[in-house]
């Protein structure tokens, strides 16, 4: 089956239309590039918002260039960190935890199946501190608009799997 665009589609045995694996494939690359090209701007301005942040990277270089040519100290005064370090406390000390509530309130066993759920996802975020990572993505967002955790089940040092959550740097995202 073709369509007025060129993009042909195969029928797979259950009779619903399937793009070819080479079309799909093209058509998620070019996703992807465009993606990349829309935020290589934004990336930019990502890394000098961590840079000023951090304190050094609050000076250009010509400025910084032209102190030091006249022997001049190079004096950072971060007020920004200490508004980032405040907004992250608040943060932390509002932390919310999260809670599996059942339906109805009246049926004992989705209490007790809820309640078990509830502590089982605290079990699983304090045995990979989950929580630290939340904060370093909650401080990112601060800083530049994005913060990122990725939560998933590795089978690398224990073949039952473990659960992980870990932060992704937002320069890293599309």
């Amino acid at each position: 089956m073709e369509t007025d665009a060129g993009t042909t589609y195969d029928k797979d045995d259950r009779g619903s239309a399937r793009m070819k694996d080479e079309e799909l494939f093209a058509m998620l690359k070019a996703c992807v590039s465009d993606d990349i090209d829309h935020t290589s701007a934004w990336r930019r301005q990502a890394s000098n918002d961590f840079k000023f942040a951090q304190g050094p990277g609050q000076w250009d270089e010509a400025d910084r260039k032209k102190l030091i040519d006249e022997n001049r100290p190079v004096v950072t005064f971060n007020k920004t960190n200490k508004y980032v370090r405040a907004i992250c406390g608040i943060e932390t000390n509002n932390r919310m935890e999260t809670a599996y509530l059942p339906r109805e309130l009246d049926s004992m066993g989705e209490v007790k199946a809820n309640e078990l759920l509830s502590a089982a996802s605290q079990w699983m975020e304090d045995s990979c501190f989950a929580t630290r990572h939340q904060s370093r993505a909650f401080r990112d967002a601060t800083v530049c608009g994005m913060g990122w955790t990725e939560a998933i089940i590795s089978y690398d040092d224990d073949p039952q799997g473990l659960y992980d959550e870990t932060r992704i740097h937002p320069c890293e995202m599309v």
